[in-house]
């Protein structure tokens, strides 16, 4: 999967296992060390590079404030394809983290030289310079339905993003351009002590036809999704109204400056 090519499928699942802290604490691991490498019984070759075993490190006060040593998922036993028997999870962070077959967990200073940790899974942050590891989760949306009723159009969906989501916009028609409307969606708040997706949702009126209708997210650290050309780029569907049902279009709060 091409790190510019967006990603429609999503899951939210229930994790049970053992506090990476707990762990930590049962194995009396010393003070002083400031990462936690995670190893994992994968093996194989990825984009031609042969490797035969799979290292991710994480931040140690990351790991221990709310990592998981996780042996089920929605209830059951992990299956082998999800990483059975156990698998690191850390809530906020890329799957690439949430290491599967796990094998071992090491307390290190620094950084460990592996194929999957200074080499794959790099990236350059808006405004950076140099890669640095692909962690924390980019800020999402997705549309996931519509309803109509007395000519209103009601479209839904959820957001998410390593920290909480602040804001979603929704776009009729011509976002892509200069063009195009942009009003406030309705967000849940994010609970204190939970990683889990916010709904939103916003009443249209919309003209007789077909439009183009698009979820965009903002997080507490005013990340954006993107237009394009990335894998959380803005997500658009296409909402039909038919003829003698709907009422004059909404007008916006304005064309969305942000690229």
């Amino acid at each position: 999967m091409r790190p510019d090519e967006p990603v429609r499928r999503v899951a939210n699942v229930t994790w049970r296992g053992v506090p990476v802290r707990a762990l930590l604490e049962r194995a009396g691991a010393r003070p002083g060390a400031d990462s936690l490498w995670v190893g994992g019984l994968d093996f194989g070759s990825f984009g031609g590079r042969a490797s035969q075993g799979y290292l991710k490190d994480v931040p140690l006060h990351v790991a221990a404030d709310r990592g998981l040593v996780a042996y089920e998922m929605n209830g059951e036993p992990l299956t082998e394809e999800h990483g059975f028997p156990a698998r690191l999870f850390v809530p906020g962070y890329f799957g690439t983290n949430n290491v599967k077959w796990l094998r071992s967990l090491t307390v290190a200073a620094g950084r460990p030289e592996h194929l999957f940790t200074t080499e794959l899974y790099q990236r350059v942050p808006p405004g950076g310079r140099h890669p640095v590891p692909v962690r924390d989760l980019d800020v999402n949306s997705v549309l996931t339905g519509h309803s109509e009723r007395a000519g209103v159009v009601t479209v839904y969906g959820w957001a998410w993003s390593a920290t909480p989501v602040s804001r979603v916009r929704i776009g009729i028609d011509g976002v892509h351009g200069t063009d195009g409307e942009w009003l406030d969606a309705t967000l849940e708040p994010r609970r204190a002590d939970a990683f889990g997706w916010q709904r939103f949702s916003r009443a249209l009126r919309l003209a007789p036809g077909a439009h183009a209708v698009t979820a965009r997210a903002t997080d507490s650290q005013d990340r954006v999704q993107p237009l394009t050309g990335a894998r959380n780029e803005v997500h658009t569907v296409t909402v039909t109204v038919p003829d003698g049902v709907a009422s004059a279009p909404a007008r916006s709060t304005g064309a969305d400056p942000s690229n």
